[in-house]
């Protein structure tokens, strides 16, 4: 239009077949030479240059060149931004999904493209895993549109990234350090060992970035099998003999729903040959499959105050009547908590903003603690077990970034976060035995805790006016002692009939 939009003349596209933009939903962008009006940038997928207005285009970058070590034409996927420096017509940044781009030469032929993201971190991870041996930091994770990246200890590079397209769950098998599996889209899987690639598991099925799991001692992997029209309706997709093995069935769990499986829960105590699973679904409904990858025995255990919103995590803690389970929705209670396998739910929502909580991990040795993903980076908790649980953030070191994933390391207690613009980061997780103790509650009652002799001693200080109400749980969450003490006295618990833990 050169009459401020009275009349319009439709000008050549980039391509006649469309492709150059077919992502145009997520990334598009058009700017003028501040210089020059007849020359136009515009990038979909590609960039693109007309130098006479939009009469002929030329295909100025490839994408395909991360795959390759790049090069002077390389310029990533996905274009978002354009910008000219002020009065120039050769100097311009460009804005993907692979970050910064800068060209001296706009007006070359062609141009020349150089990646300026030094010490600038967006990286969007949607999934983490870690290897299995203490004290070695290295990381696998799947990304938004960069693949799925190894992290050995030294700066990230192009040369890093291990497999391509959407990056999405990944494995790193605690028990074989050198078998480690990715994936991207839709369920499509690949094997390494030893570094190198080994075997593929190609079941298309499922949504964009596809809840799984792997079942470390059995060499299994469940993942949803449902995609966004229901198609595989009720079905997960089951892998084993993992890495020999490269092709899944689909197996009918019987749930009864319309929607996908948002998460999936591999129960840490499943022994080899017999897998017990945790679904959760979009609607808000969980599930618990014993005999998972042969024959499904399925019961619905969820609470019917659940809200019909995504149950984006299912935590197990010391065993399977221990869970925590979290939504990733706005304007709902985001986590929930039993101690009796769902037979009832406490919500323990407690303090936290009203934000998504994408995943929950308990402490490998202490069902009091947990920390949970959420839209505002790390928080946690280490009362658990009380009527009020309180949230805090573990943000020191991190930003308050959206947080996708966490893992957890036994070996050493070594978490791994996966945020979603500012890349991976990790920390100890260190346990606390009396988490959620002290000894200054809201009553101002002194207390102190010692072992004798196969005994409990707890010593109550006089301030308390009523008897005080003292329970005793296993670190899987189980109450095994309740009774009244009062004020002012020492007790003795007898603890030579209950198991260590």
């Amino acid at each position: 239009t050169s009459d401020a939009g009275q009349n319009w003349a439709t000008l050549n596209l980039p391509t006649s077949s469309g492709d150059w933009a077919n992502l145009a939903w997520h990334a598009l962008t058009i700017t003028v030479d501040p210089n020059n009006p007849n020359t136009v940038y515009t990038g979909g997928l590609d960039v693109w240059r007309t130098t006479n207005s939009g009469t002929y285009w030329d295909h100025l970058t490839d994408w395909a060149l991360m795959y390759y070590g790049g090069g002077d034409d390389y310029v990533h996927a996905d274009q978002h931004c354009m910008v000219y420096k002020p009065g120039s017509s050769e100097k311009a940044l460009l804005g993907s999904d692979g970050g910064v781009f800068y060209t001296a030469n706009a007006n070359g032929n062609p141009p020349v493209f150089i990646q300026k993201n030094l010490n600038y971190n967006t990286l969007q991870f949607y999934t983490c895993t870690i290897h299995p041996t203490a004290g070695t930091n290295r990381f696998i994770g799947g990304l938004q549109d960069n693949g799925t990246l190894l992290y050995n200890g030294s700066p990230l590079s192009i040369f890093d990234m291990i497999d391509g397209g959407d990056g999405a769950y990944c494995f790193w098998d605690q028990n074989q350090p050198n078998l480690y599996i990715t994936s991207y889209y839709y369920n499509r899987y690949t094997i390494f060992q030893n570094g190198s690639w080994t075997n593929n598991i190609d079941n298309q099925s499922g949504v964009f970035v596809n809840p799984a799991d792997y079942q470390h001692n059995n060499n299994l992997l469940i993942a949803n099998a449902v995609d966004f029209i229901g198609t595989h309706a009720n079905e997960i997709l089951v892998v084993p003999d993992i890495p020999q093995n490269g092709n899944g069935t689909f197996v009918d769990v019987g749930t009864n729903t319309d929607g996908y499986f948002s998460h999936v829960k591999i129960s840490p105590f499943s022994t080899p040959g017999s897998t017990t699973l945790f679904l959760g679904t979009v609607s808000g409904r969980l599930f618990k499959v014993t005999e998972a990858q042969a024959l499904p025995q399925t019961t619905e255990i969820g609470s019917v105050q659940f809200p019909a919103s995504n149950i984006s995590c299912v935590a197990v803690g010391g065993s399977e009547d221990t869970l925590l389970v979290t939504f990733s929705n706005y304007g709902v209670s985001s986590v929930w908590q039993t101690f009796d396998g769902g037979a009832q739910w406490n919500e323990i929502e407690g303090n936290l903003p009203d934000m998504p909580v994408r995943w929950a991990i308990y402490h490998p040795q202490n069902s009091r603690q947990a920390l949970i993903a959420t839209e505002l980076g790390v928080w946690s908790s280490g009362n658990l077990h009380d009527q009020q649980v309180y949230w805090q953030p573990q943000t020191t070191g991190m930003a308050n970034v959206r947080v996708d994933m966490l893992v957890v390391r036994e070996s050493d207690n070594t978490v791994l976060a996966a945020s979603h613009g500012r890349g991976l980061f990790w920390a100890e997780f260190p346990v606390d035995l009396f988490a959620g103790v002290t000894d200054q509650p809201d009553q101002d009652l002194n207390f102190t805790i010692r072992q004798s002799a196969g005994q409990l001693i707890i010593d109550l200080g006089p301030k308390s006016l009523e008897p005080v109400d003292v329970s005793l749980y296993t670190i899987g969450g189980k109450q095994v002692m309740n009774r009244k003490i009062a004020s002012g006295t020492s007790h003795a618990l007898s603890t030579g009939t209950l198991t260590p833990g």
